[in-house]
């Protein structure tokens, strides 16, 4: 195992399986208010260009909704 220099930034790597269970079990907490999700901001569908750019500097917090209406 290589040493780490104190301070330095770790990374790891998650790997994501879509699951239709887990992702109603998620709406229903954050339905009850138990889970607020963290939303930098909220775009109109004709501005997807614009947020996925937005999401690929990396420089929001939370995550960019598109509104599909």
């Amino acid at each position: 195992m290589a040493r780490r220099r104190p301070g330095a930034t770790r990374g790891e790597y998650v790997l994501v399986k879509p699951d239709g269970g887990q992702l109603g079990r998620i709406a229903e907490v954050i339905d009850e208010g138990r889970l607020k999700p963290a939303v930098a901001m909220t775009l109109p569908l004709r501005e997807a260009a614009r947020a996925h750019e937005l999401s690929q500097q990396g420089h929001t917090r939370g995550k960019i909704v598109v509104q599909v209406v």
